[in-house]
């Protein structure tokens, strides 16, 4: 009999290792920050949505589609979409803007605006009115509330804008998300696309 209780004892031991050592997807945790309503930021009809469950939607247009969703050690999210076809991406979160890799397509990248977050106060050199170059009438306007405008009048429209860590700023209008890198020289003011190669602009600082 002890020998039986001491097998088991064994047994119970090892499969509890085991279980420790497997590495995958983990369950996520309630408070990861993927947790939330995510739109493409060229078009924000296409949604991602994470729930602290462990459950998702993804909504393009008139398709919807559920999945399953779980996180890696190596900063990886895999989603099992209805029980079909299971997507790998690499992702970074910055503020409220989400990359998304693909691990199966080589140069597959998506980027990502939260929804449902209020204009948060910024602070930095950027915050101001600049004028374009080539037509002083034309304004950009970088409120220090998080919200701005751009244009000229009677076109003007309205933005929420934020930076990001890696020396960019997001603006958000309507239904599409603007991203630039930006360098400030003086009272110069240079935007460059991240999402339309070639697409630069340069700026003077108004000063009242």
């Amino acid at each position: 009999m002890k020998k039986v209780l001491s097998l088991l004892l064994v047994l119970l031991l090892t499969t509890a290792l085991l279980t420790g050592c497997t590495s995958g997807p983990d369950a996520p945790p309630t408070d990861h920050p993927l947790i939330g309503t995510w739109a493409w930021s060229r078009n924000t009809e296409y949604v991602y949505v994470f729930e602290s469950n462990g459950e998702g939607t993804r909504v393009a247009g008139p398709d919807i589609n559920t999945f399953i969703w779980s996180v890696t050690d190596d900063g990886g999210v895999t989603m099992d979409i209805q029980g079909a076809l299971t997507a790998e991406w690499s992702y970074e979160i910055d503020e409220r803007l989400l990359t998304l890799s693909s691990r199966q397509e080589r140069g597959l990248e998506y980027v990502f605006i939260k929804t449902g977050v209020a204009p948060a106060p910024q602070t930095g050199p950027l915050v101001g009115t600049w004028a374009w170059e080539y037509n002083d009438a034309w304004l950009f306007v970088f409120g220090d509330n998080g919200q701005g405008t751009r244009g000229i009048d009677p076109d003007i429209v309205s933005f929420e804008w934020w930076t990001t860590a890696d020396g960019g700023v997001a603006t958000h209008r309507g239904s599409h998300v603007d991203l630039w890198s930006y360098t400030i020289d003086g009272e110069e003011l240079t935007l460059v696309s991240r999402q339309e190669p070639g697409v630069e602009f340069t700026y003077i600082r108004v000063v009242d």
